[in-house]
Order: structure tokens, then sequence, then C-alpha cells
């Protein structure tokens, strides 16, 4: 059975209490463990995960959760009314020890493309894209996500600038590309 649009928005909208944060870090936990490669997902997750997209602290929990060793909804939501994606990047730039969970990073672009089918914010969708191709240590897959985005969002800036600098995580370094997007950084 397919719903339509008013009643993913309405269900989506029940979510608006002061549990809002930890309900989507939940659903987005959730999808981070389910195995394999099926990525379907029933219609009232879909929209709240839809519209958790549309805000930056949704998107800081999300990129905390693909750089923590072990995410924990409360992990996502403290980091997201935190330090937000500084606390996603910051370990992943300067620990040399880091290394990306591939399955969670899997897991993460199989749901941002269905939830990009489901109508996400294509700007919000290619960012986090491009924030997973970037740290799996993929800087062209993570240019081409850039290209791909309407306009820059918060990850979409930090990886821009990365890829500016030859920086990839963990401290290792590439050869600098400018990604295929408007000139951030040129005054």
């Amino acid at each position: 059975m397919t719903y339509g649009a008013q009643y993913r928005t309405t269900m989506a909208g029940l979510m608006d209490g002061a549990d809002d944060d930890m309900t989507l870090a939940n659903e987005w936990q959730a999808r981070l463990k389910m195995p394999g490669r099926e990525r379907w997902m029933n219609e009232v997750t879909g929209a709240r995960l839809v519209r958790g997209l549309s805000t930056p602290r949704f998107r800081d929990m999300v990129a905390w959760s693909l750089s923590a060793a072990v995410p924990t909804p409360a992990g996502m939501v403290a980091a997201a009314r935190g330090e937000g994606l500084d606390a996603a990047i910051g370990h992943v730039l300067h620990d040399a020890g880091w290394r990306p969970d591939e399955e969670r990073l899997t897991a993460a672009d199989l749901d941002l493309n269905v939830l990009l089918d489901l109508g996400a914010d294509k700007t919000a969708v290619f960012g986090l894209k491009a924030l997973i191709s970037w740290m799996a240590g993929d800087p062209t897959r993570a240019q081409i996500c850039l290209a791909a985005s309407p306009s820059l969002d918060a990850a979409g800036v930090c990886v821009a600038w990365c890829l500016r600098h030859g920086v990839l995580p963990a401290g290792r370094e590439t050869t600098p590309m400018t990604a295929n997007v408007p000139d951030l950084f040129h005054a």
C-alpha cells in the first residue's frame, strides 16, 4: 500500500516533541544496523528521515554516526547539540588510527539513495554522500557527489576544502583536486 504525501507529512509531523532528535537518532541507528543491501523502508520512517535531513542537526547526527567508533543514538544527539559537524570530522582528520566502518558507510550511502528517491533535499543528500566517499578514501567519487549537488551545505563545504587541499581522513594525503563547484574559497 502506498500512502500519499499528506499522510507522510502528517505522520512525520507527529514527532515534533522534545524527543525529536532522539527519535531520528534511533531511526537512523536502526537503519545502519540493518543487514544486507536491500534498503526498503516503510513510509513513516522514510518521511521522518527525509524531514530530518532538512535540518542541520540531523545531518550532523548522520555525519557523526559515520565517524564514531561505536555510534549510539545518545552520542548522535549529543554531537548534534554540541560540536556538530566538527565532532564528526575533527577526529577523522587528525586521528591516524581512524578507519572507516565500510559496512556502515555502505548502509548509509544506500539509505541516502532511497531517501533521495523519497524526495530528500539534494544538497543534504549529496553533501553526505560526498562525506561518505571522502571518508572511504575515494576523492573522485566525492568530487562527483559535490558536482551533483545543486549547492553546498556544511558537509559539502568541508569535503570541497579537503579535496582542494589534498586531505584524506586519518592524516593521509592525496593529490589536491578542484571540486567541480563554485570556488567558495576565492576572495
